[in-house]
Order: structure tokens, then C-alpha cells, then sequence
């Protein structure tokens, strides 16, 4: 470190050329940069949502919300499952990973939902979407 100093201060020249190279550098560099101003990413959820009307939120939980959760949460490469019972309705969401396919994986909720057969008659069909 002392030698670059004193070769510094004997070759005044010597620091502006490194500036100089530094700051081509750094232009070169910036102008490899991958830049977006809104970069694209995909959200890897899948929504399972069911409608009954006239239901209280704890029949909901219990009658639909449990069921669907049972059946969802031993598919192939789930991250997370989260649901929200309110009345009359509940709503499932599977989290996947990034590298997940999404078609395959909609497919499989979609397999795991129409195999639950204990749901109650007066509920409308559940409808799956990403």
C-alpha cells in the first residue's frame, strides 16, 4: 500500500490514469446491467374459493374449509396453505415455489377438490383459480 502511494506522489500522471481507467470501467459495467422498470415474476398461488350462503363462519370452517385443506395440503411441492372462513363463504390459498408448473399444479388442486365428496349440498360447487 505505502509503494502505490509513493508511486502516486513521484507520477502525478499515474493517478488520473487510474481514475480514468476506473471510470471506463464503470461505464462498461453499467452498460451490462440488466435493467426493467417493472420486472416480470409470477405469483405461484392457487385460489379455492366456495360460496354458502346463509352459513356461519364456524360451519364454514368446519363443514368446508377442513375438508378442502385436508385434501390440498399433501399435494406434490406445496409451500404453504392459508384459508379464511367468513360467513358464508371461505377461500383457500396454495402457495408453490418459483420453479413450480403452474398448469400441472392447477391440475392437482383441481384432481384434490372434485375427490372431497362430504361437502354440504346446500354449498355451490368450488371454483379453482391461479
Amino acid at each position: 500500500m505505502l509503494n502505490l502511494i509513493r508511486t502516486f506522489v513521484r507520477h502525478p500522471v499515474a493517478p488520473n490514469l487510474a481514475m480514468l481507467v476506473m471510470i471506463i470501467a464503470g461505464v462498461w459495467a453499467s452498460s451490462q446491467l440488466t435493467r426493467q422498470l417493472l420486472p416480470a415474476f409470477a405469483i405461484n398461488v392457487v385460489t379455492v374459493s366456495v360460496e354458502w350462503p346463509g352459513a356461519s363462519a364456524e360451519d364454514v370452517e368446519s363443514s368446508l374449509t377442513q375438508p378442502l385443506e385436508d385434501s390440498l395440503v399433501g399435494l406434490d411441492e406445496v409451500r404453504g396453505v392459508t384459508s379464511a372462513s367468513r360467513d358464508g363463504r371461505t377461500e383457500i390459498n396454495i402457495e408453490y415455489g418459483i420453479e413450480t408448473d403452474m398448469g400441472a399444479a392447477l391440475d392437482q388442486v383441481k384432481n384434490a377438490v372434485t375427490q372431497v365428496r362430504n361437502l354440504p349440498l346446500t354449498s355451490e360447487e368450488p371454483t379453482v383459480s391461479t
